[in-house]
Order: structure tokens, then sequence, then C-alpha cells
């Protein structure tokens, strides 16, 4: 009778160490997981703000080079008409532009299509070297600077949110081990107490193999990028200025 009385008891115990083990292994892995959480979410915060400053900075920047060159146009195609009226004013301009918009006229009108091209537009930068020298032009190219930062934080911001949707999944399935794990112990069917026990393991499981998808910022890189960017160079050079 007392070996019968012990079967029971023998087996809540070691019910209660295996429960024991997998809440005390949940435990940690759920502080792993909100921890790193926590940090991705900081992140995502803080490249959304950084995405929204360098958009601002570019249209700043973009505002300036289109005043820019409304006064580089106007140098210009004030030139060519006091220079066809040949009146005298042509000689002042050319002597008062800035030197860029000189060359940009003489090469307009030397070109061997008579300057039917728009010097001012990027498709003509081949036959009008002297654009790539206009101020205008450089604020352009920061402005796209920007927008490169822009681009790459909103890269940086998914990445962050993708790796921290891992980990809340983790932490699912974490909460699910704890609560079967406590409630094996407090079962007296010997079925049901394996069947809760089981369900806390593969919860765990899950719980780990998340964690771990989480902490994959290759992965999630990669995958991101196919969702952001439409050339893989343009994510590589975001990849690299991380």
């Amino acid at each position: 009778m007392n070996a019968d009385a012990s079967t029971p008891t023998s087996r809540r115990d070691r019910i209660e160490l295996i429960s024991a083990v997998l809440i005390g292994l949940a435990s940690v892995l759920t502080a792993v997981a909100t921890y790193q959480e926590g940090a991705l979410d900081g992140e995502v915060r803080d490249q959304n703000t950084e995405a929204l400053a360098q958009t601002s900075y570019a249209n700043d920047v973009y505002n300036d080079a289109s005043a820019q060159q409304a006064i580089e146009r106007d140098w210009f195609f004030s030139w060519n008409v006091a220079h066809w009226n040949d009146q005298p004013a042509a000689a002042y301009l050319a002597d008062a532009m800035p030197p860029e918009v000189w060359v940009l006229i003489e090469e307009w009108n030397a070109a061997e299509d008579d300057g039917i091209l728009d010097p001012f537009s990027p498709e003509a930068v081949e036959s009008y070297p002297a654009y790539g020298d206009l101020p205008s032009v450089g604020l352009l190219m920061r402005g796209d600077d920007h927008m490169g930062a822009a681009q790459c934080a909103i890269f940086a911001g998914r990445v962050a949110d993708n790796r921290g949707g891992w980990l809340s999944l983790s932490v699912i399935f974490l909460a699910i081990t704890l609560v079967t794990a406590g409630l094996a112990a407090l079962l007296k069917s010997a079925t049901a107490q394996y069947v809760v026990l089981g369900t806390a393991v593969v919860s765990l499981l899950f719980g780990a193999t998340l964690l771990v998808a989480g902490g994959d910022r290759d992965g999630a890189q990669a995958e991101v990028a196919e969702q952001v960017f439409e050339s893989p160079d343009e994510a590589d050079l975001c990849v690299d200025l991380e």
C-alpha cells in the first residue's frame, strides 16, 4: 500500500521539477525577449524621427535648388536675348553672371544641335558638361543625399520593426509556457499533466525559435530590402552605413 501511495507522489515530484525547469527557462527567455523588444521599439522611433528630419532637410535644400536654378535661368536667357538683339547689355551680363552659367551658355551656343536641348535638364548633361558645375546642381545633389539618408532610416526602422515582431510572438509563446508549466503541477490526472507539459515544451521551443529569429539582423534586412528598395545595390548601401 505504501508503494502504491508513493507512485502519485513520485510522479507529482517529477512534474513539479519539470515545471520548475520550464518556468525558469521561459522566465529567462522572456526577460531577454522583452529587453530586446524594448530596445528595438526605441530604435524604430529613433529611425522614424531621423527619416522625417532628413526628408525635411531634403525639401528645404530642394527649395533652395529651385530658387538658385531660377536665378541661373534668368542669367542664361537674359544674356541670350541681349546677344541675339545685339544689345550692349550682353557684355555687362557676361561679366556679372556666375562663371558656371557663362560656361554653360558657351556650350549651349556651340552645341551641334543648335541648343535645342534644355541646358538645365539632367538629360542634357552629356551635351553640356557645365550643367554639372552649376550651384543649383550641387544643391540638388545635397537634397538627394538627404533623401537617401531618409530612405536608409526608413529601412533601418522597418528592419527593427520586423525583428520586434518576431520577439513579440516569442513573448506570447513563452507566456503560454509559463502558464501551462505552472498549471501542470496543479493537475491530478497524469494524462492531463503530460498533455499540458507537452504543450509547455512545444511553446518553449517555438518561443526560443522566434527569439533567435528576432536576433537575426541579416535575415530581417534581406526580407525588408525586397519591400523598400527596387535595387539590391540601394539596400547594400544602407546596410554598409549601419
